[in-house]
């Protein structure tokens, strides 16, 4: 069981650091500066903009004269070349000073379910987690694909007319997903631009190539499309924030206060992850661990070089 705390606890103070790491989330308590603040400490400033184009944007127009502030977001349409390019440069004020998250969200680190099932707050065992996630994950699969898509139409045609699908129960099949994706009523309006940018066959290509991906499937996919861990990429590319919240919203997963209700929604997920950070480092996924391994050697450096 969890007490309610009455302060801020050390790694949660915001310092008035000259170093700052800007965020996506709407507020203190969204999950991309709950787990930073957790995992880098004191030694940065941590702060949420709000969306992904907001903290690129920042990034735009601050990078030249704030070579000490440094900007992180989600993968969402960014291509491997350029997400590993953010990596090998980060920080680079010449190009914006800016990471990309390897997963699509920060949510899909902790999918991993050997990772999450060391949270004190877990209260079942490995393989029925195991199991949990990848349902849930295969109850979504053909929504994350069509979305995918049209996460990657939207870049193409530059355009942001073409709203992303919600409900995984009209994606029950592949032929079903793919039929209204190609059937999407977005289209009528503007049929002309998208015939001369994307046609039915590519947008066919499009859906295949994505569930490939994610299946991890070869030339020939199978018909079930079946999900495991360790084959095919779903749990970098899928929405993380939905399959997370949704197995911590299960049986599996307990987090009381201090009158042993049972918290839910950010309070929850907040607590499960903070939990998870503390832990040894061993068990942290690595891109957490190199992203503060930069991050502590950036400031080293700077502090040397201000001496």
């Amino acid at each position: 069981m969890i007490g309610v705390r009455v302060g801020a606890e050390p790694d949660e103070v915001r310092f008035d650091a000259r170093h700052v790491l800007f965020v996506e989330g709407a507020g203190d308590d969204a999950i991309d500066p709950t787990v930073l603040r957790v995992l880098l400490g004191s030694q940065i400033r941590i702060e949420p903009l709000g969306a992904s184009f907001s903290v690129r944007s920042v990034a735009e127009a601050l990078h030249t004269s704030h070579p000490n502030y440094y900007f992180l977001i989600d993968r969402d349409h960014y291509d491997d070349r350029f997400v590993e390019e953010s990596w090998q440069t980060f920080p680079d004020p010449g190009k914006r000073n800016l990471l990309v998250w390897r997963r699509r969200e920060i949510e899909n680190y902790f999918l991993e379910a050997d990772y999450l099932a060391r949270s004190r707050y877990f209260i079942g065992d490995l393989e029925s987690l195991r199991g949990l996630i990848l349902a849930i994950a295969q109850r979504r699969l053909y929504l994350d694909v069509c979305n995918s898509v049209v996460v990657q139409l939207r870049e193409t045609l530059k355009q942001n007319w073409f709203r992303t699908f919600t409900d995984p129960r009209d994606f029950a099949t592949r032929d079903v997903a793919l039929r209204a994706l190609l059937n999407a009523p977005e289209f009528d309006g503007h049929r002309s631009l998208v015939d001369r940018a994307v046609s039915s066959d590519r947008l066919e290509q499009i859906f295949r190539d994505t569930l490939r991906r994610m299946t991890g499937a070869g030339d020939t996919i199978p018909a079930e499309d079946r999900l495991g861990f360790g084959r095919g990429r779903w749990i970098e590319m899928m929405r993380g924030k939905k399959l997370l919240t949704e197995t911590l919203n299960s049986r599996f997963f307990r987090v009381e206060d201090r009158y042993g209700n049972r918290l839910s929604g950010k309070q929850e997920r907040n607590e499960v992850v903070r939990d998870l950070l503390r832990r040894e480092d061993a068990i942290r996924p690595p891109d957490f661990i190199e992203l503060k391994r930069i991050i502590e050697r950036r400031i080293r450096g700077s502090s040397v070089g201000n001496q």
